[in-house]
């Protein structure tokens, strides 16, 4: 491994850099009018911080569905995007423990809904907590189906009907950047493939913190030692192994 403090060889190696390292923004962005002020929601801060005029919040998952509240009061406001599945304030808020105990032992890769519910997770995101599609009806946000592209320089939907704002935040969540490990193998969308964070083509090469590595709770503080803990029996188990079989990890 190279950084700044010159070279580092490893024959284990465990990357828990977590998986919001890459704003993610589609294309089309840059064919937007160069008017319009343009941000991530990871930059976004306040509504002050927003010029005066429309705003399309782009994504609606938790957090493009809190920052279309936040701006209402002081923005014309429209979301575009299916929302997710929402997930009720009363399951979390009065069967926290109940709950806890469902997402984390039951939705994994080791049942078959748990199954189901990471094939879901990887298409469509995580679903909505905290909020819901009816506050953003109530607050007078305008929902709007997802978008495909623009239209003289302004936001185009799937219908066809062209938005103009004069701001637009991109709530598109984020994307992997891997490419300073040379060789690691990935999904079509650029996530490692692993086994139980595990890379099987490198020996030695580990991950922590992946959406939805072994369970639903995988990128969340209290699910990530889960997956830790088993990362860490799989080295120590390597441990009494001949060096010899254990090659040196490149990046």
């Amino acid at each position: 491994m190279q950084s700044i403090a010159g070279s580092i060889l490893a024959r284990n190696v465990v990357v828990a850099t977590g998986p919001n390292t890459q704003p993610r923004v589609p294309a089309f962005a840059r064919d937007l009018d160069p008017g319009i002020h343009q941000l991530h929601g990871a930059e976004y801060s306040n509504p002050d911080s927003i010029p005066p005029g429309d705003v399309l919040v782009v994504g609606s998952g938790t957090s493009g569905v809190e920052i279309a509240l936040e701006l209402a009061p002081t923005h014309r406001t429209y979301i575009a995007g299916n929302p997710p599945f929402h997930i009720p304030g009363p399951v979390t808020r009065y069967a926290g423990g109940l709950w806890w105990l469902f997402i984390h032992k039951v939705l994994n890769r080791s049942t078959p809904i748990g199954r189901k519910v990471a094939l879901g997770f990887t298409q469509h995101g995580a679903p909505l907590i905290r909020t819901s599609t009816r506050e953003l009806d109530a607050a007078g946000v305008t929902r709007l189906p997802r978008l495909k592209g623009t239209r003289d320089g302004q936001p185009l939907t799937d219908e066809g009907h062209a938005i103009p704002v004069s701001t637009v935040i991109w709530a598109t969540g984020y994307q992997p950047d891997f490419g300073w490990i040379q060789g690691l193998p990935t999904d079509e969308d650029g996530w490692p493939l692993t086994l139980r964070g595990a890379v099987e083509q490198l020996p030695g090469l580990f991950f922590v913190g992946m959406p939805f590595q072994y369970g639903l709770t995988s990128g969340l503080v209290g699910g990530v030692g889960r997956d830790a803990e088993h990362v860490a029996g799989l080295i120590a188990g390597q441990a009494g192994q001949k060096r010899v079989t254990a090659p040196v990890i490149q990046m």
